[in-house]
């Protein structure tokens, strides 16, 4: 557990400011908090159970970008930009979680310095967090983009090994599918462009045999060439 992250989750939970303004939820699993694209209205603290954030590839597929549990909070950025939700949220165990809304936020925030501290420091992690994870993103891609695969995996195993935030290790793992997925497509498409190059030279070759074959100084030869193997053998000249 990021001990900064649970330190925050306490201290938000704790503001006497926000007396009041906490909800209480009671999740099932598979239940979903948001959705992606889905107003962003709320910050949500986890009590207890498992979260997941996800998102979606081009497929359709689930990507799962972060897992948290209890002493995390996710929505930080709704409370101040209001902004659609960039990733969805649901409860892949049975959850409770606490809820302050973005109105009672900024109502309070006007008249608490405590809570624009702490809101100060809630962001500062979370955009340390999304800047170790975008120079990871960044090296690896330029990597996987030229085709260094060996090297991208030879980093990811190393960060993977290093790493003591579950969510981080969460995502290198997503990252390393990723890499995999990509790694077997551009397999899959030289083996399939081998062939196609085998199936071309191939017709290529027919073509080509067929242009001679049925030319008439081939078909001539051909004639000539019958001929003189029934000489040889003392047959009358039937092609005459």
């Amino acid at each position: 557990m990021d001990t900064d992250r649970q330190r925050m989750h306490d201290q938000v939970l704790a503001l006497p400011a926000l007396d009041g303004c906490w909800q209480t939820i009671d999740l099932p699993a598979d239940a979903h908090v948001f959705h992606r694209g889905d107003p962003g209205d709320a910050l949500y603290a986890v009590v207890s159970g498992t979260l997941e954030v996800y998102t979606a590839d081009a497929n359709g597929r689930r990507v799962v970008l972060e897992r948290i549990g209890p002493g995390q909070t996710v929505g930080e950025l709704a409370l101040l930009d209001g902004g659609v939700r960039s990733a969805s949220l649901v409860a892949v165990a049975p959850s409770c979680l606490k809820v302050l809304r973005r109105d009672d936020f900024l109502a309070t925030l006007r008249r608490s310095p405590e809570l624009a501290e702490l809101t100060i420091d809630l962001l500062s992690a979370r955009m340390r967090r999304s800047a170790e994870y975008l120079a990871l993103v960044t090296r690896w891609s330029r990597q996987v983009a030229r085709g260094e695969y060996r090297a991208a995996e030879t980093g990811i195993q190393a960060a993977g090994a290093a790493a003591d935030d579950p969510n981080l290790a969460r995502f290198i793992e997503t990252f390393t599918e990723m890499v995999s997925a990509v790694r077997a497509r551009e397999a899959e498409l030289k083996r399939e462009l081998h062939e196609l190059r085998i199936e071309i030279d191939g017709q290529k070759y027919q073509r080509q045999l067929s242009e001679i074959t049925e030319t008439e100084f081939f078909q001539d030869l051909q004639v000539n060439a019958r001929r003189m193997r029934r000489r040889a053998h003392g047959e009358a000249d039937r092609d005459a």
